[in-house]
């Protein structure tokens, strides 16, 4: 879900924030599309070489696994701090529909209370299959997009996020969430440990 979460933000969107996520290897498939292109420069061998160098193309061909063309519903929010202790997951049957982050929390004695401590960006979030799929779309405050969609695995009140596909795609393979959730008819909150063992609150609305 790089829910910080989703950094450059980007699957289930924190990772701007840091962490360290778990990460799982891209298909091999979306390597070969993209390094196809460096076969290109090749044409610099021949008269027509110049008409090589668009060979350079073949790196767009991360394209062919563009994730979503989901649209970017939610307005940008801020994370505010909020003073501990983090509120206890309950879990819950995830909800399936288009959800919108509308407020994060950084449960933290760093700063004051209801300080901002930074923008977050936007967040719109779709779960699918009986709470079985994601597809997300964030966006930073500079502008910066990011997509994703893949499996999602609850359990108690655990999740875990897989992406089958990020775009654009991370280096090391794809990045993998966990964390805790409470879900209810309308709303979704996501609990995830950043750095300095700080936990963040997601809270989702359903649209």
């Amino acid at each position: 879900m790089r829910i910080w979460f989703i950094a450059g933000v980007t699957l289930l969107g924190f990772a701007a924030c840091g962490g360290s996520d778990d990460t799982v290897a891209s298909p091999s498939s979306t390597e070969d599309a993209g390094s196809s292109g460096s076969s290109g420069s090749s044409g610099s061998s021949g008269s027509s070489g110049s008409s090589g160098s668009s060979g350079s193309s073949g790196s767009s061909g991360s394209s062919e696994t563009a994730c979503s063309t989901l649209a970017q519903d939610g307005a940008s929010v801020d994370i505010k701090a909020a003073r501990p202790p983090v509120p206890a997951a309950t879990g819950g049957a995830p909800v399936d529909g288009k959800f919108v982050l509308t407020s994060v929390k950084a449960f933290t004695t760093i700063f004051p209370e209801g300080n901002t401590v930074r923008a977050f960006g936007a967040y719109t979030l779709v779960l699918g299959g009986g709470g079985t799929t994601f597809e997300q779309v964030v966006t930073s405050e500079e502008g910066e997009v990011t997509r994703a969609k893949g499996a999602l695995v609850v359990e108690g009140v655990n999740f875990t996020a897989t992406p089958s596909c990020e775009d654009p795609a991370p280096d090391g393979g794809f990045t993998v969430i966990s964390g805790k959730y409470t879900a209810d008819a309308t709303t979704l909150k996501m609990y995830v440990v950043r750095e300095l063992n700080i936990t963040a609150e997601l809270l989702f609305e359903k649209k």
